[in-house]
């Protein structure tokens, strides 16, 4: 799990949803992203549209913050990420498959 002080808060959501934000496409996630000047804070959004799962959706926000406390250090920038997947089944994705769609991504905006 992220550190409290890594992650975007409700009231953060709000404004970030608010403001202009940049978008960045992957194969499985989405990101959007503000410039920010402290560091780099997080968000992941799973909705389900067909299977209302909850556990499958906090399975894969569990493994996207795993992810990003991993990449955390080799951000270059300072930033508002939030990932969004919409996770259409019951199935969730691998750790492989969101790690490199992560990274991939990440390195499309400059951010790795």
């Amino acid at each position: 799990m992220l550190k409290k002080s890594l992650r975007l808060g409700k009231r953060d959501l709000e404004g970030f949803f608010k403001a202009k934000s940049r978008f960045c496409p992957g194969n499985l996630l989405q990101m959007r992203f503000l410039p920010a000047a402290e560091a780099t804070k997080w968000a992941f959004v799973v909705s389900s549209s067909v299977k209302k799962n909850a556990v499958a959706r906090n399975l894969v926000r569990r493994r996207m913050a795993e992810i990003a406390r991993d990449l955390g250090d080799q951000i270059k920038k300072n930033a508002d990420l939030v990932f969004f997947l919409k996770l259409g089944e019951k199935k969730t994705p691998s750790y492989e498959k969101l790690k490199n769609d992560m990274i991939r991504i990440l390195t499309i905006c400059g951010f790795l």
